[in-house]
């Protein structure tokens, strides 16, 4: 089974692709589920295209057994349907098999968040235009779930930003993990348009890191003055990921506030504040550097030194 596996991770050539289908694709009627399943997935991953008519059948195959099963009451038949009905539903997606997105959608609200999930990541890898049928699915209560469905959303751009900052508009309190997953997604999709919702999540717990790399990626004035205004809150735990972000963007006239983190507790955000110094050449800064060489954090020394270098010598020397 795991040779069946690393095949859907190898970049065959035509030939080799034509044989490799011919001979996984005679496991699809194997007693064995598990096997079933995985010459499923390594069928999609290798992009067999000639092998989507006999995966959109055994898609719907692995329907009618789960419906018979969930009847019947058994739950190691329910479960091993499941799984295969999932891994085709992702595979017929990736090769474009006609019918596939109504595969997907008819599971969206599925009982079971295996294939819940394995809905949205397909309705995700067949286009931008899913983007508000797996939306909603930033509301399941499963974590697979909406995590297929934020890396989805991300994986579209900008034509999926709307209902990732609606998302974000909306997430639960208590659910710190979605305002992470949600962050991560806007920084995938890669759109100044993403700041305001990335800045409302930089007030996220557990997402402010996320959401200050994201920042620093989109590297806007806007996204600047965010990371910037961050820093002044005494418990926003993103502080090293913003300094850095700020020392990458380069926006003049945030060195003073980046040299005034010097003296956290955080070695981390210290040796973050240091490297920035360094990025902006802000050698107004230099006497502070100076003693961090003394630090007794090693990252914050390293960081100190090759700040230094980084200034001109005549303000390195006073």
């Amino acid at each position: 089974m795991p040779a069946v596996a690393a095949l859907g991770y190898l970049r065959l050539k035509p030939d080799a692709l034509a044989v490799a289908t011919e001979h996984v694709q005679r496991l699809l009627p194997s007693t064995d589920p598990a096997l079933r399943t995985a010459a499923i997935r390594a069928l999609g991953r290798m992009g067999a295209v000639k092998a989507a008519p006999a995966l959109a059948r055994r898609a719907a195959d692995a329907a009618k057994r789960l419906d018979r099963a969930r009847k019947d009451g058994v739950s190691t038949a329910v479960r091993d349907a499941a799984d295969e009905l999932a891994a085709a539903l992702v595979a017929v997606a990736r090769l474009r098999a006609e019918g596939a997105a109504a595969l997907a959608r008819a599971r969206l609200s599925d009982p079971s968040a295996t294939l819940r999930a394995a809905a949205v990541e397909a309705l995700g890898t067949l286009g931008r235009d899913q983007a508000d049928r797996i939306e909603p699915a930033l509301r399941d209560p499963d974590r697979r779930v909406w995590t297929a469905a934020a890396e989805a959303l991300g994986r579209m751009g900008p034509s999926a930003l709307p209902a990732l900052a609606h998302a974000a508009r909306v997430a639960r309190p208590d659910d710190p993990e979605l305002w992470a997953a949600l962050a991560r997604a806007l920084d995938e999709t890669g759109s100044p348009e993403a700041v305001p919702a990335l800045t409302l999540l930089l007030t996220r717990s557990s997402a402010e890191a996320a959401a200050a790399v994201a920042l620093g990626r989109i590297g806007t004035k806007e996204a600047a003055a965010a990371l910037l205004a961050s820093l002044s809150r005494p418990d926003f735990a993103g502080r090293a990921e913003a300094l850095d972000a700020l020392g990458g963007l380069g926006t003049s006239g945030t060195g003073p506030a980046i040299a005034a983190e010097l003296t956290r507790d955080s070695a981390e955000v210290r040796a973050a504040a240091a490297r920035a110094l360094g990025r902006l050449r802000h050698d107004t800064a230099g006497g502070r550097l100076e003693a961090l060489r003394s630090d007794y954090d090693g990252r914050v020394r390293r960081a100190a030194v090759e700040a230094l270098s980084k200034l001109p010598m005549s303000r390195v020397a006073r």
